[in-house]
């Protein structure tokens, strides 16, 4: 989870966590972490399932 506030961060990891017990949750979570106040993006892997919705760079590292 990124925001600019780590303890916002740590709450929104740990409710999104909750949500997400299974891949077919994956959706779910990242539909919940929209709607908090100062959540800039979120990336969720579970399994073999991955999401992730805004402000988020990757960097391909060899």
């Amino acid at each position: 989870v990124i925001s600019d506030s780590v303890l916002l961060a740590d709450a929104a990891a740990t409710a999104v966590g909750n949500i997400v017990k299974t891949r077919k949750y994956v959706e779910q979570g990242l539909v919940y972490a929209q709607k908090i106040k100062g959540v800039k993006g979120v990336v969720i892997i579970k399994d073999d399932k991955m999401g992730l919705w805004g402000d988020i760079n990757f960097t391909v590292v060899k």
